[in-house]
């Protein structure tokens, strides 16, 4: 009886240990991805607002780029089309030169960890939003909502990290 004891005590002690080290490696993992995120984020915001404002202001908005409403409810969708259409990952901003070329990429973005490399998975996407900066619309405003999610493709229960940003078009958009 004290020999089963003992053996359930020591797995105890090995459960727990290991379910305190996948916390931590976890939580190192997500910190990872909040940087990958800002990193992200800060990539996406400097850029112009859209390719219509890059030469200097504009005086109607239907010269913006049109964009659809993102969800939850359909960004999953959304992201599997572009994918497709894409023709897969993109290592680098590939071209971009504006907020909403950003919009349904994934992007690949790797960090360094203790000798190895742990890469990450960023769904960045876009849409126009109302002058409260949250209500989506399906018209071209002064404001684009920019989502970012980021998940680690090495970790198998990582978190997904999510960075919202809103960009304003300012004196580019003169009407």
């Amino acid at each position: 009886m004290a020999m089963v004891v003992a053996t359930m005590f020591a797995h105890n002690q090995h459960r727990s240990m290991l379910t305190t080290q996948m916390s931590l490696i976890r939580q190192d993992v997500s910190v990872r991805a909040t940087g990958v995120a800002v990193d992200a984020m800060e990539e996406i915001s400097v850029m112009a607002f859209d390719d219509a404002t890059k030469n200097g202001p504009i005086t109607d908005a239907t010269l913006l780029t049109a964009l659809p409403i993102i969800t939850d409810d359909n960004r999953l969708y959304l992201l599997e089309t572009a994918y497709e259409i894409v023709g897969g990952e993109q290592d680098e901003s590939g071209g971009a030169d504006d907020v909403d070329d950003f919009n349904l990429r994934t992007l690949t973005r790797t960090r360094s960890h203790s000798g190895s490399l742990l890469s990450f998975d960023v769904m960045p996407s876009v849409h126009y939003v109302d002058s409260d900066g949250a209500t989506p619309v399906s018209y071209p405003t002064k404001m684009k909502r920019v989502t970012v999610d980021v998940v680690s493709t090495d970790f198998e229960f990582s978190d997904t990290i999510r960075l919202t940003h809103v960009v304003s078009c300012g004196s580019r958009c003169a009407w």
